[in-house]
């Protein structure tokens, strides 16, 4: 098991965490869509999603949610070629 004692290079490790965290909220984009996400599907809140339609508030997101994002994006890629290479066709 790797020993993962506190020592100097935690500091090579902040920030290097640091500076990720930068390009990732430097390389977002601004989260404005021309749709309504699957995240909404289920929301009783007509005018939340009234409002998030018309980009009353720009949403803010932590770099690690980012992140998170970006993989499940290149996830539906995957997903969409597995389906593709079974036969299925869609647009």
């Amino acid at each position: 098991m790797a020993d993962f004692s506190f020592n100097s290079n935690m500091k090579l490790a902040t920030a290097t965490l640091a500076a990720i965290d930068a390009a990732t909220l430097r390389d977002a984009d601004n989260g404005f869509r021309p749709h309504l996400g699957a995240s909404l599907i289920g929301r009783s809140c007509e005018r939340q999603l009234y409002y998030t339609f018309h980009w009353a508030k720009a949403a803010s997101f932590e770099p690690r949610i980012l992140r998170l994002f970006g993989r499940g994006q290149r996830e539906e890629d995957t997903f969409a070629n597995l389906l593709r290479s079974a036969g299925v066709r869609f647009p």
